[in-house]
């Protein structure tokens, strides 16, 4: 059975495994590579290179990436979603309509194919009764017509709140 990927060894599994492998000689020992084949490699970890951060990356570059965000913050520079409030609100706004688009009446996956959507399209207006839950479909076909979205929404919302 393999272990699953990213699960270190136990020292006494190290310890077993130097144990066995001692004295052997290694698997690539006398192998070679054309240079043709050498080429194919090299281009490929090139092309291929693996998209995870590392903890030299985090330990360089978070602490950068974190002061630019308390002063885009401070500032008041921060893109409106891209920050902790917008995320708050946002989710707010999932668990009222319990992640349930409020025109398809599909269930949505907070991770996939879930939209909070600006009912009169203005990005700073975070409103509560501003705000609806949509799926990613849905949230799609807004773009189009806007001003007959704005109208249909705004009544949806009205008559949500007097069944409530």
């Amino acid at each position: 059975m393999a272990r699953p990927k990213g699960i270190p060894h136990t020292q006494e599994t190290k310890d077993y495994l130097r144990k066995i492998n001692l004295g052997k000689p290694s698997w690539a020992k006398g192998k070679k590579f054309s240079d043709s084949h050498r080429q194919k490699l090299s281009d490929s970890l090139k092309v291929n290179r693996p998209k995870e951060w590392n903890y030299k990356h985090w330990m360089t570059a978070f602490p950068k990436m974190l002061i630019t965000a308390i002063k885009q913050e401070l500032e008041g520079n921060n893109q409106p979603y891209n920050n902790h409030s917008w995320k708050k609100l946002r989710r707010k706004i999932y668990n009222r309509d319990d992640f349930v688009c409020q025109e398809c009446k599909k269930k949505c996956d907070e991770t996939i194919g879930i939209a909070c959507h600006h009912i009169d399209y203005v990005r700073e207006n975070n409103e509560v009764s501003n705000l609806i839950t949509l799926c990613s479909s849905c949230h799609g076909k807004t773009t189009n017509k806007p001003d007959e979205w704005i109208q249909y929404y705004q009544d949806k919302m009205l008559i949500k709140q007097n069944i409530k």
